[in-house]
This record gives C-alpha cells, structure tokens and sequence, in this order.
C-alpha cells in the first residue's frame, strides 16, 4: 500500500514536515544572501549569510515547537 505508515501516531510525519520547513526556508535565506554577496564580490558577508540562515532557521522553529509542546501537554 503506498502512502500508508506504520507507526500508531502521526507525530513523527509533523516531526519530518517541521524540519523539511526549516530546513528549506533557512538554506532559501542562506542561498539568497550568500548569492548576493558573490554577486557583490564581497566574501566577508559570507559568514554574516551563515548567522542569517541560523537565525532565519529558529525563527521558523518556534512554531513548529510551540506546536509540539502544546500537543505533548495534550496527549497526557
């Protein structure tokens, strides 16, 4: 059966979906900045793209861990 999953609870897929959503808004951020900067010519920006996209990836996050939070208290 395709699309079917094993496991009792759907946690695991949010788990996966919350971190494909991170990862690519953060690598998006990283891609655009660090494009720019070599467009620019300019390479010390370069490590000011990588504190955006670390930032960018715990701002999207914290939805996702409010969630998860808000679910662990629920399913007790």
């Amino acid at each position: 059966m395709l699309g079917t999953t094993t496991t009792t609870t759907r946690r695991p897929r949010f788990d996966r979906l919350a971190f494909a959503a991170v990862a690519f808004v953060a690598l998006l951020a990283l891609a655009v900045v660090v494009g720019n900067a070599l467009a620019a010519g300019t390479v010390s920006v370069l490590l000011g793209a990588f504190a955006l996209a670390v930032g960018v990836a715990v701002v999207t996050a914290l939805p996702f861990v409010l969630v998860r939070a808000m679910s662990e208290v629920a399913f007790r």
